[in-house]
């Protein structure tokens, strides 16, 4: 019994460790994603001043322009790609589960320990009955 407890709980803790994993790989999944978007934006922001500040001719604007929407369209891309994500959703259903999980290695641990103290009960009272008998042995022989 405290066998198949121990690997409820060995099963449990892989698991859980399972989920801990992927929860943390999702969440620098994210990190990364808003670091690159961030990143997206800056480069944008620091064109569109560049493109502010120069006094260009039609064919340098027309180059810089293409420049610029190319740029927007990596921006939206990176956006919509992070909102397709939904990290958080998954983040959640993670945390649901590892909270599941966490609940059921709690009700195993402490059926694992009420089995544990019935055990010694039965070791003591398989002790003291044999106490007993050795007991009424030695009185008999009197």
């Amino acid at each position: 019994m405290q066998r198949e407890n121990a690997e409820e709980i060995r099963g449990a803790q892989e698991e859980l460790n399972e989920i801990i994993n992927k929860r943390r790989s999702l969440a620098g999944l994210k990190d990364h994603h808003q670091s690159s978007r961030k990143s997206v934006d800056d480069t944008l922001i620091a064109l569109q001043q560049e493109l502010d500040n120069i006094d260009v001719n039609e064919g340098q604007e027309a180059i810089l322009k293409s420049h610029l929407q190319d740029k927007e369209q990596q921006h939206a891309s990176a956006e919509q790609s992070f909102r397709n994500s939904r990290f958080d959703e998954s983040i959640r259903a993670e945390n649901s589960k590892l909270k599941g999980i966490e609940e059921e290695l709690e009700s195993v641990t402490a059926e694992l320990a009420k089995g544990t103290k019935q055990a010694d009960e039965r070791a003591r009272l398989g002790f003291l009955k044999k106490e007993l008998e050795t007991r009424r042995m030695a009185l008999e022989t009197m």
